[in-house]
């Protein structure tokens, strides 16, 4: 997968951004990364509170072959690759 990355000093949601994208028919790999995010949520609506330049806040467009109630493993997968990247960078 092709991916490009657009960065933000501060958003209010990376995740909005990359909808309207998907909605505007963008593919997938596109990745919106931003230093600070001043509306962004979490499970369940709740509110997603970033430290400017302290979090990772990115969002990531992907289209799964999947069936729709399998997609939010995900999320889970992600999650897991993300901190066993970091813990392989910072050498854990």
């Amino acid at each position: 997968m092709k991916y490009r990355i657009e960065y933000y000093d501060e958003v209010i949601s990376t995740n909005d951004l990359c909808m309207e994208a998907a909605l505007k028919g963008e593919e997938e790999g596109l990745v919106i990364r931003a230093n600070h995010q001043t509306g962004g949520r979490g499970q369940f609506g709740r509110k997603w509170i970033s430290v400017c330049g302290k979090d990772l806040l990115f969002s990531v467009l992907l289209r799964p072959d999947m069936v729709a109630n399998k997609i939010p493993i995900l999320t889970h997968i992600a999650a897991l690759a993300v901190k066993e990247t970091i813990d392989d960078f910072i050498g854990r």
